[in-house]
């Protein structure tokens, strides 16, 4: 391992805790790179939200709830700038060209606390010398298979009324899904002059898994699956009320961060996998037009560095089916 390796914080989505990403450690090594996986509040081996926390986040107040939201981005600034001092994690000195810094990445929901943390870090900071640790070392944030939840996205009527219970959350996510090769390939290459609206792209989506292969959640054996997964108690308890926060307050996190909100020098790499559920290709396309529109319109000129990739034939798993070709693809964009 060089002196100067990255380091990849990954945070977990929902009802998976950060035992779904263990697979890739062993690679990590071979790519100049460490990873840290940490599990997000509420969850296994993390600290249990409190009666007002929870009263907060479940409350249906925008204001409160900005306030639960607000909490969590503080704790992770002072989690990463803890971790800096106290690891003595290698700075990031050359502008991304080399190795050193951090690279925070988000799965899924977890985004749910990347996109805020984009928006409003530098605001619910006090610590002037914790800001400024931050702005030395977090080299890019990645955006990998963000849940359209996460942006304030709201879902193609094809699934609009569909529930996601305990028991069909893990297999419905975690399954294949063959989308039109068209669009995926915008996704890759976007242009103004194709999928010019969402009911072509609503006609794009797959919206009935592929039987080959199975979910990946199908194939974890049972004892497994109960390790990198949560008990129905914090699912009810938690994880459903974050992703049913105000669609409004997630979209304008959303938003503040791509116009550079907190640390604007710092980019974003968006990773989609071709084979990922509709919800989650539908929310990628709208962030992309968003992204379009507003350049073109010369709205947004001093937003911040964005980037799109795609990654061919994964699910939303792709950590765990390829965790190899995975942390190889993911060393090469951070």
């Amino acid at each position: 391992m060089p002196t100067n390796y990255k380091t990849i914080v990954i945070l977990h989505g929902t009802l998976f805790n950060c035992g779904i990403f263990r697979p890739i450690i062993p690679f990590a090594d071979e790519n100049a790179s460490r990873i840290i996986l940490i599990n997000q509040r509420d969850y296994r081996h993390s600290t249990p939200f409190n009666k007002d926390e929870l009263k907060g986040l479940k409350s249906g107040d925008k204001d409160k709830q900005d306030g639960f939201v607000r909490d969590r981005v503080r704790e992770l600034g002072n989690f990463l700038t803890w971790l800096i001092v106290q690891e003595d994690i290698p700075a990031n000195r050359s502008g991304n060209v080399d190795g050193g810094g951090i690279a925070l990445v988000g799965w899924s929901c977890g985004n749910c606390l990347i996109l805020p943390f984009l928006a409003l870090t530098e605001e619910v900071m006090d610590d002037n010398e914790q800001k400024d640790i931050l702005r030395r070392y977090i080299r890019s944030v990645i955006l990998y298979d963000p849940a359209n939840v996460a942006m304030g996205i709201a879902v193609p009527p094809a699934v609009s009324g569909t529930t996601m219970t305990y028991d069909t959350f893990a297999p419905i996510v975690s399954s294949y899904c063959d989308h039109d090769p068209s669009l995926i390939d915008y996704l890759e290459s976007p242009t103004m002059n194709k999928f010019t609206d969402d009911e072509q792209v609503y006609n794009a989506l797959a919206y009935t898994p592929s039987s080959d292969p199975n979910p990946t959640s199908d194939r974890i054996p049972s004892e497994l699956f109960s390790k990198i997964t949560e008990p129905l108690e914090v699912f009810d308890r938690s994880m459903v009320p974050t992703v049913c926060l105000s669609p409004e307050l997630y979209h304008n996190y959303c938003i503040r961060a791509i116009q550079g909100g907190a640390f604007p020098n710092v980019r974003v790499e968006v990773m989609v996998c071709s084979r990922t559920i509709a919800v989650v290709v539908f929310g990628v396309y709208k962030i992309q037009r968003m992204l379009l529109e507003n350049q073109i319109l010369k709205k947004m000129e001093n937003r911040r560095q964005a980037s799109f990739h795609v990654w061919r034939d994964f699910n939303h798993c792709a950590h765990w089916e390829e965790p190899e070709k995975f942390i190889r693809l993911l060393s090469g964009v951070i």
